[in-house]
């Protein structure tokens, strides 16, 4: 496990990009609370990382996890070229929290 502390601007370690990317494709992340959990702490460290997300494999993984929590079509306001982690904690760490029912301490 990653212990990194504190959001990170600019490059995130390797080691930290890839636990983001094997939870993203859990398949029964949205079920199991322990992993997506996980993944939203993870997601808080990458608020500003600037680093792109590897082939459009992530992206189309993302969208269709996105899709039910997205109020707008995210492949159509969505570049290739803007996909970085702290566009996919930004994106994604909201429904994570609705998910997890986190509520302001």
């Amino acid at each position: 496990m990653t212990k990194i502390k504190g959001v990170i601007s600019g490059h995130a370690p390797r080691k930290l990009r890839d636990e983001v990317l094997k939870l993203i494709e859990y398949k029964e992340l949205l079920t199991d609370k322990v992993k997506a959990r996980r993944l939203y702490n993870l997601l808080g460290k990458l608020w500003n990382c600037t680093d792109k997300l590897p082939s459009g494999h992530y992206r189309d993984i993302v969208a269709d996890c996105l899709a039910p929590y997205c109020s707008k079509d995210i492949d159509k306001y969505i570049k290739p070229a803007d996909f970085t982690y702290a566009m996919l904690a930004r994106n994604f760490r909201p429904p994570l929290k609705i998910f997890l029912d986190l509520k302001k301490r």
